[in-house]
C-alpha cells in the first residue's frame, strides 16, 4: 500500500496541471466551510446574545423606531450569516468543469500519443487516459462533497434566522 505522501504524489503525477486546480480550489472551498461552521458553532451565539440584550435594553417608544431597529439588526445578522455562500456556491461550480477541462487536455493527449505512435498501445495510451479520469473525479468528489456542507450551512443558517428574528419580536 502507498504512504499518504507517496499517493497524493503519484496521483499528481498523473493526474496533470487541472488536478493541482483542483485541490487548490478544494482547499480555498473547505477554508470558507470550515470558517462559516466555526462562525455558527463558536460566534454566533455570543452575537446572537449581545443582540437580543441590547434588544431589551432599548426599547424606543415610536413603533417605526422599533421596526428600523429591527430591521437593521435582522439585515446585519443576515449578512453575517451568510459570508462567503456566493464564494462557496461558486467554487461547487467550477471544480467540476475545471475536472472536465482536465478530462479533454487528458484525452487530447491520449490521441496526440495515439497519433505520434501510431498504434494503440494501452502503456502509451494510460497516461492520457489517467489524467482524464483522475481530474474528472477530483473535480466532481471535491464538488459534490462542497455541495453537501454548503447546503448543510444554508439551512442552519436558516434556521438560525428564523430563531433571531423571533428574538426581535
Amino acid at each position: 500500500m502507498l504512504e499518504p505522501p507517496d499517493f497524493l504524489s503519484r496521483l499528481l503525477e498523473k493526474g496533470g496541471n487541472e488536478v493541482i486546480g483542483v485541490l487548490l480550489l478544494s482547499a480555498w472551498m473547505w477554508w470558507l466551510i470550515g470558517e462559516r461552521f466555526w462562525f455558527l458553532h463558536w460566534r454566533l451565539p455570543a452575537l446572537r446574545a449581545r443582540m437580543a440584550l441590547a434588544w431589551r435594553g432599548e426599547r424606543p417608544e415610536q413603533a417605526s423606531v422599533r421596526l428600523r431597529l429591527r430591521t437593521v439588526r435582522c439585515a446585519l445578522i443576515d449578512a453575517a450569516l451568510t459570508a462567503h455562500f456566493g464564494t462557496i456556491r461558486t467554487l461547487t461550480v467550477v471544480l467540476p468543469l475545471l475536472g472536465l477541462l482536465g478530462t479533454v487536455t487528458g484525452m487530447i493527449t491520449t490521441f496526440d500519443l495515439i497519433a505520434a505512435a501510431g498504434s494503440t498501445n494501452p502503456r502509451a495510451l494510460s497516461r492520457g487516459i489517467d489524467a482524464a479520469l483522475i481530474s474528472t473525479i477530483a473535480g466532481l468528489v471535491t464538488a459534490l462533497s462542497g455541495m453537501y456542507a454548503g447546503t448543510l450551512l444554508r439551512v442552519r443558517a436558516e434556521k438560525e434566522r428564523e430563531h433571531i428574528a423571533s428574538l426581535f419580536d
